[in-house]
């Protein structure tokens, strides 16, 4: 792996006045990673575009769920061109994303500059997010080849577990990116164990972007 620059986002959650005031400040905070050439975001920030919605919709948890795959296609071209005008690599906040059961999956794109949209799902789900959620694991553990090297992306509690990071190291990952979202700081904290328990065990650079409360 080459030398890099690596932003993580300290993200704070907002309710944005409209889809145009949420890619403005998504932009203002890839200026501020200046001349990084890796910006992750943290798991489920993307949720903040519920906020847009009516307030019924927004305040109604499965409603504002359900609502989410219509900012999908929105996200990912806005993170997709943004790579490109800058020629980072961005993997961008985690979305629910619906797939071809019907059901919906905890997805994260990849976006590097002039390639095409690559992502990752979520594997391991937490009870919160199957039982009330409604989230559905995906099947996509993958490594990416970026302009500073190959890289692995665990989202939350997929650090958790040992062989899903073994399986991107195997596969040439020398870095592993962890995007996080927990309720509370001591959810955080048990994410923050398990990163460090990855990084001892395989060796290699494990860095987290948590969303906490």
């Amino acid at each position: 792996m080459s030398r890099f620059r690596l932003a993580i986002s300290q993200y704070r959650v907002v309710r944005p006045a409209s889809v145009a005031d949420w890619a403005d400040r998504q932009r203002c905070l890839l200026d501020a990673a200046g001349d990084a050439d890796l910006v992750l975001f943290p798991e489920y920030a993307s949720l903040e575009l519920t906020g847009t919605l009516a307030d019924p919709v927004a305040g109604d948890l499965r409603a504002a769920l359900a609502a989410m795959p219509d900012f999908g296609a929105m996200l990912v071209s806005l993170y997709s061109r943004e790579a490109d005008r800058r020629g980072i690599t961005i993997v961008a906040p985690s979305i629910p994303w619906p797939i071809a059961s019907g059901r919906m999956v905890n997805r994260a794109w990849v976006l590097r500059p002039h390639r095409p949209p690559a992502y990752v799902d979520k594997l391991m789900m937490t009870r919160f997010e199957k039982e009330s959620w409604g989230i559905a694991a995906g099947q996509r553990n993958a490594v990416f080849d970026t302009p500073v090297g190959r890289v692995g992306v665990l989202i939350c509690y997929d650090s958790e577990f040992p062989l899903l990071a073994r399986t991107q190291v195997e596969a040439g990952a020398d870095l592993l990116l962890v995007p996080s979202c927990t309720d509370s700081e001591a959810g955080y904290q048990r994410v923050r164990v398990g990163c460090r328990a990855r990084a001892l065990e395989q060796q290699c650079l494990v860095a987290q972007a948590p969303l906490t409360g």
